[in-house]
């Protein structure tokens, strides 16, 4: 299977590759700081929208109306999203292994402040991209969260509870299939023969999501605040587009990682 990943929309992708720090800090965008507002957003659903919401605190709120059917690559793309590019006024996301452990120590966070039904929730998604070709590139999407309002960090909790756990879905055409595995297991996978595990992938991007659960139930998300890994003190980075806004895009095969979680 061709695992390279080549998009037909014309899209100047723009990778920062940043050394992490040890002991890193974190920078919080908040719509305080003028920051929460810059964040990026793709909303490839039919419908879906991505609306900044000035006020005190200001919020995005995200909405997916959810009701694309039948699985595969439409069920998929029908959600919207707020994303943090690596560079973006100072955050580092490092590599799999890096942003995991970010995440352990209470470092990757994002703040749901409402959530519309209240019993699916925004989630993660995260880009990455092969250390040895940006052309490749991989989507963790669904990582999953704390499925609460309130905070909804990264890589903590128990297996089953919280964003420790991942599925693995591989894209072959318009085909999945499934395998589900935790963190752990996702860093060992080898995509690309040759290539590092994705532990030593680069994260491009970091994405907070709705929609993509088929329960015709409109979903609608406010985000006061996200917290990633970084430097305060960095200058802002140049922003970029999402780099996979559609999956149906791609051509090839594709390693998607994703979890739903569809509570009803």
């Amino acid at each position: 299977m061709n695992t390279k990943i080549t998009t037909i929309v014309s899209i100047a992708i723009a990778v920062a590759v940043l050394s992490p720090r040890i002991g890193a800090q974190t920078v919080t965008f908040t719509s305080a700081n003028n920051e929460l507002q810059g964040l990026s957003t793709a909303t490839p659903g039919s419908g879906a929208t991505a609306t900044f919401v000035s006020g005190s605190p200001g919020y995005w709120q995200i909405s997916s109306p959810d009701n694309v059917g039948g699985g595969g690559l439409a069920a998929f793309n029908d959600t919207a999203m707020i994303i943090v590019n690596n560079g973006y006024d100072g955050a580092t996301l490092g590599t799999l292994s890096y942003l995991l452990a970010q995440g352990a120590a209470g470092n990757v966070s994002f703040n749901l402040s409402s959530m519309i039904p209240g019993n699916q929730f925004a989630y993660w998604d995260v880009l990455l991209t092969d250390p040895n070709d940006p052309h490749n590139q991989i989507l963790i999407a669904n990582a999953y969260s704390d499925n609460t309002t309130g905070a909804n960090p990264f890589n903590q909790g128990a297996p089953g509870n919280s964003s420790v756990d991942a599925s693995v879905d591989v894209l072959n055409g318009t085909t999945f299939s499934t395998l589900w595995a935790p963190w752990t297991s996702v860093e060992t996978m080898i995509p690309v023969a040759g290539d590092p595990t994705l532990a030593n992938w680069n994260v491009s991007q970091l994405g907070i999501a709705v929609g993509g659960w088929d329960t015709s139930r409109t979903q609608i998300a406010d985000i006061t605040s996200v917290t990633v890994p970084g430097d305060p003190t960095d200058p802002p980075a140049p922003d970029t587009a999402w780099t996979l806004p559609l999956l149906g895009a791609c051509v090839g095969g594709l390693a998607v990682l994703r979890r739903r979680c569809n509570r009803v």
